[in-house]
């Protein structure tokens, strides 16, 4: 409060507002993928969108199969308004987890005891599932007639596990092989194999045969250990050759010298009329 003739003065008022409890998750991990005897981690991330600090208990439902330990089963993470929080768990799988899936439930709860949310989780048999579209092989790799280039071969691995002794091999039917590389692949992941092509490679219509053998322990991580195929590329002609720009500039010649031969008739057909 304030005047003209005397000092100010204040009084303090508390406002008391009823807090609100509630959150969102988000980046929650649908599936996850563990080989026997193994483990692998999952989680979430958890943001306070109501109006004050909150605890929330995180735990996992008892339908937790019998064999398995997940950590930890439950905690309680305090996080103030706006924030946001990871939680990750590790799941550790049997030895006898050799196929099929498992389901584990993931329960939050704020700090009112009313606000609760869950999403679950699929616990797969972690494998090297490999695949290779061969529409994209066309569309990646060179094909220019006569000329040296690349073939490129997309590798696609849609398993939980990766590896790192894959072997690759190209050959033209009827022509050389292109040898042989060992490459790694990512979980859900692509690898794209390079194969140098010369330029006598690159003619016509060529057939190529593939070769894709997971080698060493991880054969055992997959249903197909070995993938053949054929396909073909069509090579086509570049209209654009290295004679061009000299044809460009004999047109430009011979339409200098058109242009002079006019310009000589018009001047001699000139100075015939004059008489």
């Amino acid at each position: 409060m304030l005047t003209d003739n005397t000092p100010s003065s204040e009084i303090a008022v508390t406002v008391q507002v009823p807090q609100i409890y509630d959150f969102e998750t988000s980046d929650e991990d649908e599936s996850i993928g563990i080989g026997a005897g193994g483990n692998s981690m999952f989680g979430f991330v958890l943001e306070n969108t109501g109006n004050g600090d909150d605890s929330y208990t995180v735990e996992l439902s008892d339908n937790i199969p019998e064999g398995w330990e997940i950590t930890p089963m439950s905690s309680v993470i305090t996080i103030a308004k706006g924030d946001t929080r990871s939680q990750m768990f590790t799941a550790f799988a049997p030895e006898d987890f050799d196929s099929g899936s498992k389901v584990i439930t993931v329960i939050i709860t704020s700090e009112d005891g009313v606000k609760t949310d869950s999403f679950d989780v699929e616990i797969v048999t972690a494998e090297i599932n490999l695949m290779v579209d061969q529409g994209e092989i066309a569309t990646l790799s060179d094909n220019i007639a006569n000329r040296a280039g690349k073939l490129v071969i997309p590798i696609k691995n849609s398993g939980f596990l990766g590896s790192d002794d894959i072997v690759v091999s190209a050959s033209i039917q009827g022509g050389r092989s292109l040898g042989s590389q060992t490459v790694s692949i990512e979980p859900e992941g692509t690898t794209n194999v390079t194969f140098d092509l010369e330029a006598s490679d690159a003619a016509g219509t060529v057939r190529y045969d593939v070769r894709i053998e997971i080698v060493g322990e991880d054969s055992a991580f997959t249903d197909k250990a070995v993938d053949e195929f054929d396909f073909k590329i069509e090579y086509y002609i570049d209209e654009t050759s290295d004679e061009s720009p000299l044809f460009t500039i004999l047109i430009v010649v011979l339409g200098a010298l058109v242009l002079y031969g006019g310009v000589r008739i018009s001047r001699r057909s000139s100075k015939g009329s004059r008489f």
